[in-house]
């Protein structure tokens, strides 16, 4: 009981990983939502991440590729993933330089719990 309540105790202090608002603000509006990247109307790939982006991802298909960007649950089924995780040179996302494990971490554990609109 006690160990239990050690995990729990740090698990809460750990604060909201993994939900849209922090994916959001560690993660679109630091690497993505910059530059020419995903902003604005003429953004790349057809995707502006500026702003709330819930749904702009889930249950979208990419007009490029034809997946679904987001599959709630499916982390390993979304595209958003899976372009986050090349690694060929002219696919890298964030261009020039990948995105750190813990913040790549934000965007697969928001899928896959689910992919909440908070």
């Amino acid at each position: 009981m006690r160990r239990a309540l050690v995990v729990m105790v740090g698990l809460s202090a750990c604060g909201p990983a993994g939900t849209l608002s922090k994916v959001e603000s560690d993660v679109f509006a630091k690497s993505c939502a910059q530059t020419s990247c995903h902003k604005g109307a003429s953004s790349a790939g057809n995707l502006n991440l500026e702003g709330k982006t819930h749904a702009k991802l889930v249950g979208v298909a990419s007009t490029v590729a034809g997946e679904q960007l987001v599959v709630p649950g499916k982390p390993e089924a979304s595209l958003l993933m899976k372009r986050l995780k090349a690694v060929t040179p002219y696919s890298v996302m964030p261009p020039g330089e990948a995105l750190e494990a813990e913040r790549l971490e934000l965007i697969r554990s928001w899928i896959a719990a689910g992919a909440k609109d908070d």
